[in-house]
């Protein structure tokens, strides 16, 4: 024992005594290691955000109360689902017909100061799904999106150069036109969209080089596991986005737990050799009562957290949820607050657990 002694300088007796303080702490907790394969949010990282006029009201010091909120909850980084809105633009924007509502300079202002990172969504046009559900219109309404996709990505260039020169809080793109499995289930019509998220994802890699591509989908179940999954296929395969996030449709109701794995096993299987990335999207909400004034409500914690384990098995650690900011943080639902915390809290103590009793086991070995 005198080599170990010399090796890490603490003598056997000392090793007891931090041991016995462990002990007390609770972090050796039965309840804690029992509980320990159920930690399911500790790879919940990222979420989405949504921006609205209302933003632009916000003060610096309710951002960072927002900001602080979720990294409390985990999270480290945010998808902004958009940086305009219609005919709103939530940065500097002076062409005709365009309103200013100005939150995203503050927004990667405040999000530096916590230590977030940000993804920035391109431009969303609440007439989108009208407009390709229209096979006749799709391909010139497309056409007209990359046009004014040309102009837009300068402007958000000249944002991220001025409220981040440093490279510190943008950590990418986000495009907004999300993919589903019911207007791109006839495979004649998948090349005009893998054409359009080409332009789109070639465009962004021009203006930054440096920054990964994200885009979403999500499924109805109008597409069988296999046909979806080459569709996914084609999409990393012919553009340069770098990660397809896949949202898991349960919170919507359009998939439950045993049908999911099925495309996800699928998935899993047809981007195996590839080097773009898959990561999930679990929903955080279910849908409301019909007599209800909101859409969406909170989901149980239990299923959330089945929903945490089965994304766990699939794509890149790294998990998303769809959102915090309505359905977890602040004052939303404090029972879902409360659980997820606890689970973190869970996660955090059962790792100190696990590395407190390596050091113990291995200076006995020494």
């Amino acid at each position: 024992m005198i080599k170990s002694e010399m090796k890490y300088g603490v003598a056997p007796k000392v090793w007891w005594v931090f041991l016995w303080l462990c002990l007390s702490m609770g972090m050796f907790n039965p309840i804690v290691w029992a509980g320990q394969d159920d930690c399911e949010t500790k790879n919940a990282t990222r979420t989405f955000f949504q921006v609205w006029r209302f933003h632009a009201n916000y003060s610096s010091t309710q951002w960072h109360e927002h900001f602080m909120d979720m990294q409390r909850h985990g999270f480290s980084e945010v998808i902004l689902q958009w940086s305009s809105y219609g005919k709103v633009s939530y940065f500097y924007d002076h062409r005709p017909g365009r309103e200013v509502s100005l939150s995203l300079p503050m927004i990667l202002q405040e999000a530096k100061k916590a230590g977030l990172k940000v993804w920035l969504g391109l431009h969303y046009d609440p007439d989108f799904w009208d407009v390709i559900s229209a096979e006749e219109k799709r391909e010139d309404y497309l056409r007209e999106r990359i046009q004014d996709l040309e102009k837009t990505i300068p402007l958000l260039v000249r944002v991220i150069e001025r409220e981040d020169p440093d490279r510190k809080v943008v950590a990418g793109w986000y495009i907004s036109d999300e993919v589903d499995d019911s207007n791109w289930r006839d495979v004649n019509a998948q090349p005009l969209l893998t054409e359009y998220l080409r332009g789109v994802s070639e465009r962004l890699k021009s203006a930054t080089p440096e920054y990964p591509v994200l885009i979403s989908s999500y499924l109805t179940g109008k597409m069988s596991p296999t046909a979806y999954g080459n569709l996914c296929k084609k999409i990393l395969a012919e553009t340069f986005i770098d990660t397809l996030l896949l949202q898991d449709s349960v919170g919507t109701g359009k998939m439950s737990l045993p049908k999911l794995k099925l495309y996800l096993e699928n998935l899993k299987k047809v981007l195996v050799d590839s080097e773009k990335q898959l990561g999930i999207i679990v929903e955080l909400f279910e849908m409301a009562h019909k007599n209800s004034k909101k859409d969406t409500v909170s989901a149980d914690f239990n299923r959330v957290k089945k929903q945490l384990a089965l994304a766990g098995n699939y794509g890149v650690p790294q998990l998303t949820v769809f959102a915090a900011a309505d359905h977890l943080l602040g004052d939303v639902n404090k029972t879902l607050s409360d659980n997820w915390r606890q689970d973190r809290a869970q996660c955090s103590a059962s790792a100190t657990s696990s590395s407190a009793m390596y050091l113990l086991r291995r200076g006995d070995r020494e």
